[in-house]
């Protein structure tokens, strides 16, 4: 049986990023390290609706409110 693939090449390119926003899952911890060394969990909370983590103008914010969680919930 013949069948027909896409052959993609990986290329390298330099981006400027303005906006990027990326839809985060209830059931996802982030790990967060901070400029002080300390080392935190982020959730998100699960009655809210679509929380997005957005990088825009070179910072990083969230749509909705994240809680700082110990790593094991």
């Amino acid at each position: 049986m013949a069948t027909t693939v896409i052959q993609v090449q990986e290329q390298e390119k330099e981006i400027d990023i303005v906006y990027m926003a990326v839809k985060l899952n209830d059931y996802n911890t982030l790990k967060v390290n901070l400029r002080n060394g300390e080392q935190i969990f982020l959730k998100i909370d699960k009655s809210q609706w679509e929380t997005y983590m957005i990088f825009e103008d070179g910072k990083i914010r969230f749509n909705r409110p994240v809680k700082i969680v110990d790593h094991d919930e």
